[in-house]
């Protein structure tokens, strides 16, 4: 008898187990279901094919729709939410939080993306679609979903739009950093400093635009009000270009006077020589130089154009050379400084080179 009762016990747990596991939705109270859908809670629909509603007054109509929470409407396939006051229009659609009430709802009606807010019938954040395989969305914060780049911030009404980078401790070895391109570039607010960093030039605003240093509304190209220029280096000073297009560099003696001299316009920026033609190669010694000069010229040396220039823009020498190795003399020009020129026949400048002769 204990034996027939206990195949009895298991045939009926067998059976109880294939009769649930038969069931294609699960109704409750005032429920709705689609084919092969599961309905759970009170006023659920769940109306598209395997589709899914569970909470109060929540409806999924798409196919493969999922609904959960409160005052819900899921439309369109393979579309997702949860939470309360929300809803998707069109397919493949996805929200996450709270609409403001059932007035003003969370509404996404955008394929392929992602919603999410709270207590409002705006999201704070919108992920939107990827192109293609291999691609990726773009992200959107604040009442925004046509993203204009790869992370889109706009501000609401009468707020600032505000990125903010907070070191855990803000001090000397803790700073923020932005980088663009690479770490090379950008921007790192250290304390009581902020660091522009850039692997090359720096370029401040558009070509009709002025820079300002002390002031918000500046009338040339630089200005600084109610501070200095420091100039550190001896050999720096003023360049400017004269209306015959030579370059003046203006330098302080020990007097107090400025005195200006002629320089080449390709050297403004260094003291050094100046290549213009990775081409050649050339080498001017010794400088300073004291009786002979002599420029050495790796490369295809036929028809060289070599020019000694006074500080004043004055062609003191020219000399042609086919040569690897050309020697001037020097001791019967005036001690001071001067620029050497080295040309192709077109014309075109190869080096430029500042000398100085004793």
């Amino acid at each position: 008898m204990k034996k027939f009762i206990n195949i009895f016990m298991v045939l009926f747990f067998i059976n109880t187990v294939v009769t649930v596991t038969a069931q294609n939705c699960t109704q409750c109270n005032n429920t709705t279901t689609g084919t092969d859908a599961s309905a759970i809670g009170k006023n659920t629909s769940a109306l598209g094919f395997a589709s899914f509603a569970s909470g109060f007054e929540v409806s999924s109509s798409g196919d493969f729709a999922f609904g959960h929470g409160k005052f819900l409407n899921v439309e369109g396939g393979n579309s997702l939410v949860l939470g309360k006051y929300a809803e998707t229009v069109g397919a493949t659609a996805m929200v996450i939080g709270y609409g403001y009430d059932n007035n003003h709802r969370l509404i996404n009606s955008i394929s392929n993306s992602l919603m999410i807010g709270f207590n409002s019938n705006k999201s704070t954040l919108f992920v939107g679609p990827s192109l293609t395989e291999g691609k990726t969305g773009s992200v959107g914060i604040g009442d925004i979903t046509d993203l204009q780049a790869k992370l889109h911030i706009k501000a609401d009404e009468n707020e600032q739009a505000v990125l903010f980078i907070e070191p855990h401790t803000f001090s000397a070895a803790n700073n923020a950093y932005l980088w663009m391109g690479t770490s090379d570039y950008g921007l790192r607010a250290g304390y009581h400093k902020l660091y522009f960093n850039t692997g090359g030039h720096y370029i401040f605003n558009s070509a009709n635009a002025n820079v300002g240093i002390g002031t918000i509304n500046p009338l040339a190209k630089l200005q600084i009000s109610d501070g200095d220029i420091f100039i550190e280096d001896i050999d720096r000073g003023i360049i400017m270009k004269s209306p015959d297009g030579q370059c003046w560099r203006g330098t302080l003696d020990n007097n107090g006077s400025l005195n200006f001299e002629i320089i080449d316009c390709s050297m403004v920026t260094s003291a050094k020589p100046h290549n213009a033609n990775t081409d050649y190669s050339v080498n001017i010694y010794p400088n300073p130089s004291k009786g002979n000069l002599t420029v050495k010229i790796t490369g295809n040396n036929r028809n060289l154009t070599i020019q000694f220039f006074d500080m004043t823009g004055n062609l003191i020498i020219a000399r042609q050379t086919h040569n690897a190795k050309t020697v001037i003399k020097t001791k019967v020009l005036p001690s001071g400084n001067y620029i050497i020129k080295v040309s192709d026949k077109p014309g075109n400048i190869i080096h430029t080179e500042k000398i100085t002769v004793l």
